[in-house]
């Protein structure tokens, strides 16, 4: 094995200061991408995060996006969108990953695969 080798990066240790309690399964803003959390992670504690896979994540209202498509996190509302951002020229939203299927717009879910 290569002497460089940290780990394989399926999960993260985190540490909550964000003044947010996640439960298991809600989505995480960690700087620039997205991980969902493995147990309940109350603020003030640490927890570990998922960073691959496909999840089952809440979408962002009528939004509506085909298989392949960029994916972003909202980090006020947890929810899934594919704008990379709110249009008011502030910062971008943290990237989700991939559409893994296409969503209509009465969907309230999406499948999403993390890592990209």
């Amino acid at each position: 094995m290569a002497k460089n080798y940290y780990e394989d990066g399926k999960t993260m240790d985190w540490s909550n200061s964000t003044g947010t309690d996640y439960k298991s399964g809600d989505p995480v803003p960690v700087g620039a991408v997205t991980g969902v959390a493995h147990e309940d992670i109350p603020d003030g504690s640490a927890g570990v995060l998922h960073m691959c896979g496909v999840w089952v994540l809440p979408k962002n209202g009528a939004d509506t996006w085909d298989r392949g498509e960029k994916l972003y996190l909202i980090p006020e509302t947890g929810l899934v969108t594919n704008a990379a951002d709110d249009g008011a020229g502030g910062d971008p939203y943290p990237v989700a990953g991939i559409a893994w299927v296409s969503i209509n717009p009465a969907d309230s879910e999406c499948r999403v695969r993390l890592e990209y």
